[in-house]
């Protein structure tokens, strides 16, 4: 009985895990209800102005880069170095209208 509680736990762990966060799901919301709603600058509003700009015939693409380091605490030398964790949000907007076209959101 305590065999089958402990895997069961670890199975709920491993699964919640493995689910997207609260904030991920805000922002993919907040995204799919701006795709022809929102304009490059209610997003550099929201954020700031994009990291990187990529201009096309048609569209232009911003980049907004977020990086956090996690350092591991005190369980090795002194010379351990942090874990770095972020999210890249690719945003394609029109050129004419300057209205979100699609986007895209890594997480590493």
């Amino acid at each position: 009985m305590k065999l089958k509680l402990v895997l069961i736990t670890y199975a709920l762990i491993i699964i919640s895990a493995c689910a997207p966060s609260r904030g991920h799901v805000m922002l993919t919301n907040y995204l799919d209800k701006g795709i022809g709603v929102y304009t490059y600058e209610d997003v550099v509003k929201r954020w700031h102005s994009a990291d990187e700009m990529i201009e096309e015939k048609e569209t232009f693409t911003g980049v907004w880069i977020r990086e956090d380091e996690i350092y591991p605490g005190y369980v090795g030398p002194p010379y351990q170095t942090p874990s770095i964790y972020g999210e890249k949000k690719i945003l394609v907007f029109d050129k004419e209208t300057r209205l979100l076209k699609s986007y895209h959101v890594e997480y590493y």
